[in-house]
């Protein structure tokens, strides 16, 4: 969670949130993340790696997930509940 968290921060910053794009990367990484549109695929292949890698060591997670919106935050695309 801690690399995916580093990851995203460096590729979510904003000044408003139609510069954001939703991925939902899922079990153990979280339901919901903003990340600016032009990193979305990237975004997505790191999550779609590190949750592989955390499957083969610990098996799969499942978890239920809010819904939630984008919003520009500070400059920084963020996920937040509705």
């Amino acid at each position: 969670m801690q690399e995916f968290g580093a990851f995203v921060s460096e590729r979510n910053s904003c000044a408003q949130a139609s510069e954001c794009v939703m991925l939902s990367p899922g079990c153990p990484l979280g339901c919901g993340v903003g990340v600016r549109a032009e990193h979305a695929a990237d975004a997505e292949a790191k999550a779609k790696a590190l949750i592989a890698e955390a499957e083969k060591q610990n098996g799969a997670c499942t978890y239920k997930c809010a819904a939630l919106h984008l919003e520009c935050t500070e400059g920084h695309c963020t996920a937040v509940p509705e």
